[in-house]
């Protein structure tokens, strides 16, 4: 009796565990057409990305992208992360001209084209619209005198609408054509507050007093921050660190100090020529650092596009005349390390060694480099003989 008990009992609980098999087979087959609309959707999704880029980049080929494809190929970039757009209107015939001028001067991660009959176009990632109008007015000065034309800029929205995404650049489109910009030349608006950028009350006591740019004590948290924000994405970045060519030899000829008026000069050039993205702090008495999202090859251009304005720029001290030149170090996530200490330790050792090199000079870090290579340099007999 006991035995025939414990058999039912267990023939129930098996009839029990076990769903018949029709409805098995339905919940797999449901779950299978799921799985295969998934890839399928995601093939038409990558397809349609792969047709929009190809677009553009027969667009650059054969003198301009239309409207159509323009809205669709913006549609897919603001969808993803805000954008800025820089729009440099010129005739025609100068298109070419233009879009090699700026295809030279920006990063591998910007995107220049030839929009139609409209002009060239900047894109890049970014949603500050300060930023966007320095970009402007830096690569608007780098373009000949004689192509008369008009630089407007705008950014998209974030975050971006969960729909309606085709108005949205339709507006950025129809702002860029008619900003109340000049119609004449490359020169943009000034920034609020006349001759450099306006500061906030609140975020005084966060910048140095006497270059304006992000306080020495404050830059090692702000790097640090950067950094693991950086490799979080997977995105390169670069710490650069740039330093006054014998600083203490600026000093007029009655003794009176240059010091103050160069540094400023300094870091007023670092902050126009790169982006409002790029963090600029003072890192010591004569030395500045920068954290420049992108490669390293990307970021020693634009290091070679500040130590260039920096030779270019004059500070005028009680009437005497001044120059000056940056001698700068690099070194790159992933390429040369991960943490900010290992960074900024190639970096530094870069900088001894651009400095031994001479005045002006850029070394990026290469593990291959000698230590005989960072001796020290003399310095000159004063700061204007170079």
């Amino acid at each position: 009796m006991i035995s025939r008990s414990i058999s039912g009992f267990l023939l129930l609980a098996q009839a029990d565990a076990v769903p018949p098999i029709p409805v098995v087979w339905a919940v797999l087959q449901t779950l299978g057409v799921m799985v295969l609309a998934f890839v399928l959707l995601t093939l038409v999704m990558s397809h349609l990305r792969y047709q929009n880029e190809l677009k553009r980049v027969e667009a650059e080929k054969s003198g301009g992208m239309s409207a159509d494809d323009l809205r669709l190929w913006m549609v897919e970039r603001i969808r993803k992360t805000p954008q800025s757009l820089v729009l440099f209107r010129c005739a025609e015939v100068h298109h070419s001209t233009v879009f090699s001028l700026l295809q030279g001067e920006v990063r591998s991660t910007d995107t220049v084209m030839k929009w139609s009959d409209e002009g060239v176009m900047l894109v890049f990632d970014g949603e500050d619209a300060l930023n966007a109008v320095r970009a402007g007015r830096r690569l608007g000065r780098l373009l000949p005198g004689d192509i008369p034309g008009r630089v407007s800029s705008v950014v998209s929205p974030a975050p971006p609408p969960l729909k309606g995404l085709l108005p949205v650049v339709d507006g950025l489109l129809a702002d860029l054509r008619t900003g109340a910009l000049p119609e004449t030349g490359w020169t943009l608006p000034e920034e609020p507050g006349g001759a450099g950028v306006h500061i906030p009350e609140h975020e005084k006591p966060l910048l140095d007093e006497v270059t304006g740019v992000l306080r020495a004590e404050r830059v090692p948290t702000a790097v640090q921050k950067i950094l693991a924000s950086h490799r979080r994405r997977e995105i390169p970045v670069c710490l650069l660190l740039c330093e006054v060519d014998d600083l203490e030899l600026y000093a007029g000829a009655e003794g009176e100090p240059v010091k103050h008026p160069v540094l400023k000069a300094a870091a007023q050039s670092l902050m126009q020529n790169c982006r409002e993205t790029d963090l600029v702090g003072r890192m010591t008495d004569a030395g500045f650092v920068l954290v420049l999202s992108g490669g390293v090859r990307d970021c020693a251009a634009v290091a070679v596009r500040l130590l260039d304005a920096a030779r270019q720029t004059t500070v005028e001290v009680s009437g005497e005349v001044y120059r000056y030149t940056l001698s700068a170090g690099m070194a790159g996530y992933p390429d040369h390390g991960a943490g900010p200490q290992r960074l900024l330790s190639a970096s530094q050792q870069a900088l001894e060694w651009a400095k031994s090199r001479g005045r002006g000079q850029l070394v990026v870090y290469d593990p291959q480099l000698r230590a005989t290579e960072s001796r020290a340099r003399e310095p000159g007999e004063s700061p204007e003989t170079f």
